[in-house]
Parts: C-alpha cells; sequence; structure tokens
C-alpha cells in the first residue's frame, strides 16, 4: 500500500529509492502485477543474467530510481 500512496516502502526509504509508475493509467493495477510478479521464483534470476530491471519492473511498466535531497 505504502508504494501506491507514497511510492516507496520502509526499505526504500532507507537506500533512498522509490517507485516510479510509466504509465500514468491504473497505478494501483500496476502495483497489483509487480507484487504477484515477485513471487515469481525466476525474477530473482533475471539479476544474475545482467538484466538491468528485473522481470517484475519490466513487465509492471515500473522502475526503481535513488531520490535525492
Amino acid at each position: 500500500f505504502l508504494e501506491g500512496f507514497i511510492g516507496k516502502t520502509i526499505g526504500k526509504h532507507f537506500t533512498r529509492t522509490k517507485v516510479i509508475y510509466l504509465k500514468d493509467k491504473n497505478k494501483w493495477f500496476w502495483i497489483i502485477v509487480r507484487s504477484v510478479l515477485r513471487l515469481n521464483p525466476f525474477d530473482t534470476l533475471s539479476y544474475l543474467f545482467g538484466v538491468k530491471y528485473g522481470v517484475h519492473d519490466l513487465l509492471s511498466f515500473t522502475r526503481v530510481i535513488e531520490i535525492e535531497d
């Protein structure tokens, strides 16, 4: 729920990152899609092959970015 309201979770607050959505419509739908896709055990394997974004970010049209003060 935090990603939908403020764009970041408690962990992202400490790592100074947040989630941005590439599609403006149906933000809550993409939050649910991203959360479900993260349960996929093959998602973590995508990082082992040098993919910049995880499968959950690619398929849900989201990116995690660093925030500056």
